[in-house]
């Protein structure tokens, strides 16, 4: 399924955390990512949404997921990190 992002698009929430065994926490959101449930990242339109469906197909006990939502500020970011 192309890594843990999937064209760094969709991820379970559940892979979003830092820690492991008891001390697991919660990590931060980006600003142009949200966390919704995997029902409401399939209706997105264009990759969010098709890649929140393949994740889906791959794993169905997902629940919530984190989406990119804005990918010019997440393109904008990566670039500026490569830079």
């Amino acid at each position: 399924m192309g890594g843990a992002w999937s064209y760094r698009v969709c991820r379970a929430a559940s892979d979003w955390t830092n820690g492991s065994g008891r001390h697991v926490t919660k990590r931060a959101t980006p600003v142009y990512c949200a966390e919704m449930t995997i029902a409401d990242a399939m209706a997105l339109p264009g990759l969010s949404g098709k890649e929140a469906r393949k994740l889906h197909k791959a794993r169905p006990r997902v629940s919530r997921v984190v989406v990119v939502v804005d990918r010019r500020a997440a393109n904008r970011v990566t670039k500026e990190s490569r830079s």
